[in-house]
């Protein structure tokens, strides 16, 4: 069975971070921050740890094989698709009308009770894009 490989690299953050949560790239400066926008964002990488601006941390890069430890928004059942949620973190198939990048699916190891459970995820990167319309 397929675990987290401890291979990570260092960034500089442009923002307080926690630990096991998406990251994007800031335009700006290069930096790494928080992974907000659930249609637009594309996360390249997971933090390790937690730090504020201008810290250096260990993240791990969304391409990297093996599963990723990330923290969840919503419940989130084994083996579900997950998305990037609004708050840098996991949920499933959200309910709400929107656009929504699918980042991954959840292994058959653990799933998610509740918002700020930390599950093992294998990430996609780049995922596709999904609308759920209203009714």
């Amino acid at each position: 069975m397929a675990t987290q490989q401890d291979s990570s690299m260092t960034y500089k953050l442009g923002g307080t971070v926690a630990i096991y949560r998406l990251l994007k790239i800031d335009t700006a400066d290069g930096d790494a921050i928080h992974n907000t926008a659930t249609a637009t964002d594309v996360p390249f990488a997971v933090s390790q740890e937690a730090g504020v601006e201008t810290d250096s941390i260990e993240v791990r890069d969304v391409k990297q094989g093996g599963t990723h430890k990330v923290t969840a928004l919503t419940d989130i059942a084994k083996g579900a698709k997950i998305y990037a949620a609004a708050a840098d973190k996991i949920q499933k198939i959200p309910t709400a009308p929107g656009t929504y990048r699918c980042v991954g699916q959840n292994t058959d190891k653990e799933a998610a009770a509740a918002d700020g459970d930390v599950i093992e995820v294998w990430l996609t990167p780049e995922g596709d894009m999904e609308t759920i319309s209203g009714s």
